[in-house]
């Protein structure tokens, strides 16, 4: 059956939900930075980078869905049998070979440099101790924890609706809950500065750069190995999916592994809690 058939809903309508979210806490980062001069300038610029990162990714797959649908719409009835086969789609689709071969990495490669070079610049801002202006950070704080907060409800839904379709948009929901969890950890890290003394924020900043850095240098690497392989096999997915979130939430890591173990020992569904 077609993914997006009116039956079985596809993942069109669930990314662009997905992608929504992370544009808002995008901006959530960004008017948490218009409130905290360094060092929460620089933290709240790294989180607004992974999250742009996440919404570029999850718009990469937005217009791969989106022209895989105008192409089965506008496939004839003889091509229309065909994508309801086995038959790959690119097969039969006017539009999709050229996004999915092409464009979509150009889009990659763009976000790629934009993003490198604008967290390099955050980095180098991220050791500069200032005065720290408790109404301001305690702000920045709840604004972060806001877009978390909503990031996660948006995410639960656009899994929820996407149903089956949704193992195609993985990347985009890994992406999602590592958005969640770096904003909720920046959003605790202030709170615990204000009401502590201890300062976190420079430890979980260069975390969050190490993390970046390796989202991009994995998204360059698996491009560069794309373009060895045939046209046709390029184009047959959206680009930006992630080995490293995929080793880290899937059931060969360690922490899986401890997962089962708890679940077999104790009968407790731990991905239930």
């Amino acid at each position: 059956m077609p993914p997006d058939s009116p039956r079985e809903p596809g993942p069109l309508q669930a990314t662009a939900t997905l992608t929504v979210g992370l544009l808002l806490a995008v901006g959530a980062a960004g008017a948490a930075v218009a409130q905290v001069p360094t060092p929460g300038l620089a933290l709240g610029s790294l989180l607004m980078f992974l999250a742009t990162w996440a919404a570029g990714i999850g718009l990469i797959h937005l217009l791969y869905f989106w022209f895989e649908k105008q192409d089965r719409v506008d496939a004839p009835l003889d091509d229309a049998r065909q994508l309801a086969s086995d038959a790959p789609v690119t097969e039969v689709s006017p539009r999709l070979p050229l996004y999915g071969d092409r464009l979509q990495f150009i889009l990659l490669f763009l976000l790629v440099v934009l993003l490198a070079v604008a967290a390099g610049e955050a980095l180098r801002v991220l050791t500069v101790p200032d005065t720290i202006n408790a109404t301001s950070l305690r702000l920045a704080a709840i604004l972060l924890a806001g877009g978390g907060f909503l990031t996660f409800v948006l995410l639960q839904f656009a899994r929820a609706s996407a149903r089956s379709a949704a193992s195609r948009m993985l990347a985009v929901l890994r992406l999602g809950w590592v958005v969640v969890v770096a904003y909720l950890l920046a959003a605790a890290a202030i709170f615990l500065l204000l009401y502590t003394g201890w300062d976190a924020t420079f430890w979980l900043g260069w975390a969050l750069a190490l993390l970046l850095y390796a989202l991009l240098f994995e998204a360059v690497v698996q491009t560069v190995a794309r373009f060895y392989q045939p046209a046709q096999d390029r184009a047959q997915g959206p680009t930006g999916d992630s080995l490293l979130l995929g080793w880290i939430g899937g059931r060969a890591n360690p922490f899986a592994v401890l997962a089962e173990s708890i679940e077999r020992s104790y009968g407790v569904r731990l991905q239930d809690t």
